[in-house]
């Protein structure tokens, strides 16, 4: 058989599949994600190689963003939050070296 989106020629089974494998795992991931395929497509592989790299570190750093924001943890909390526990750990240390 041949594949339908790419054109070569597979092994499968006539009707249950109409697409090799890697088209196959395209097609779920566009599933997935429905139209941030396109997206992430359109603004990575539509750069030149140089530049793809540096879009895809981007990428991945908003997308950390996002989540943390959309569980409403950012980084300025983070940062305050260990250092209210450091500011209490080390006065429980001289606490304990005055009694020693």
């Amino acid at each position: 058989m041949y594949c339908y989106l790419c054109g070569e020629k597979y092994l499968g089974l006539i009707t249950t599949r109409y697409h090799c494998e890697d088209c196959l795992k395209i097609k779920r991931y566009i599933n997935l994600h429905n139209g941030r395929c396109l997206e992430i497509l359109d603004s990575v592989l539509g750069r030149e190689l140089d530049k793809q790299e540096n879009k895809i570190k981007k990428e991945i750093v908003e997308e950390i963003q996002h989540k943390k924001d959309k569980i409403g943890l950012n980084e300025s909390s983070v940062l305050y939050d260990n250092k209210d526990r450091l500011i209490e750990e080390l006065k429980g240390n001289i606490k304990k070296s005055k009694l020693v």
